[in-house]
């Protein structure tokens, strides 16, 4: 059985409470809003940054605490759900629009470098959070 990420539908970002999903490397929806949102933060919060370290596109941040969390609001207020993926604070990000699926996406390295863009995960279906 294959499984697909299907984004239709209207928003809800009440918690899931599945036991069992199934996760695959598909194809993404949302990076481009990952990516936006990034690129968002990158531009409303330069303190979080030094842009002395790291590379052009992707800078040594700071703050990676807040800049997680201002990466999932900016997802949040662009009218997607987002949350700071719990397994791996704060490096990875899980966004989704309902309970059908998520994508994961981790948009720190090891060493606090944005990632940007953002490397992608993988997709759950249906959403585990």
């Amino acid at each position: 059985m294959q499984i697909v990420c299907d984004t239709s539908g209207a928003q809800d970002c009440s918690a899931s409470t599945v036991v069992d999903y199934q996760c695959a490397d598909l194809p993404t929806n949302f990076a481009g809003a990952v990516n936006t949102a990034i690129e968002a933060v990158m531009a409303q919060h330069p303190e979080y940054f030094d842009t002395t370290q790291g590379f052009p596109c992707c800078p040594l941040v700071l703050q990676p605490t807040d800049f997680a969390n201002a990466v999932v609001d900016a997802l949040n207020a662009s009218g997607l759900c987002a949350a700071v993926d719990p397994n791996d604070p704060p490096n990875e990000i899980v966004v989704k629009l309902n309970g059908a699926c998520d994508e994961g996406y981790s948009i720190l390295t090891s060493g606090n470098i944005a990632r940007h863009p953002p490397h992608y995960g993988g997709s759950c279906v249906p959403a585990w959070y």
